[in-house]
């Protein structure tokens, strides 16, 4: 029950037909299909929210583990509430697996926002999974 946010995309309307994508909006129905949108590399991503990881207590993170297939190279953008810095996973496979992203070591936080993108036009993610560090420090 995920919500999805496509931009550049002035579509009121979608449908898969016989494993085909169309768009539509007042002018007529489009066929949504290509290696790029117009000369640019379509990107995919999204976004994991802010967490407090069940505890408002100040706290790192040194890997996140991601259960997801992709073609293309995986990121993961992680922001502190005043940086943010992204991380390349250390491998990709075109299968589901388990790849890892090390996180910068002096970053710390009482929440985190999280954002996984790939530079491939699509990946299949099935699960996340934080290595949460915490410190003496409450703020």
């Amino acid at each position: 029950s995920a919500s999805s946010r496509y931009e550049g995309y002035d579509f009121d309307s979608f449908a898969a037909v016989k494993g085909k994508h169309f768009g539509a909006r007042r002018d007529g129905v489009y066929l949504l299909e290509g290696e790029d949108d117009a000369g640019v590399d379509i990107t995919s991503g999204i976004s994991l929210g802010k967490h407090d990881f069940g505890t408002k207590a100040l706290k790192r993170m040194d890997a996140i583990y991601a259960g997801v297939s992709s073609t293309g190279a995986l990121f993961m953008r992680v922001g502190d509430g005043v940086n943010a810095y992204t991380y390349r996973a250390r491998r990709n496979d075109q299968h589901l697996r388990i790849q890892r992203f090390d996180v910068g070591r002096g970053l710390r936080a009482n929440y985190f926002t999280l954002d996984l993108t790939s530079d491939a036009d699509a990946f299949e993610l099935d699960s996340v999974t934080f290595h949460i560090l915490p410190t003496s420090r409450r703020i």
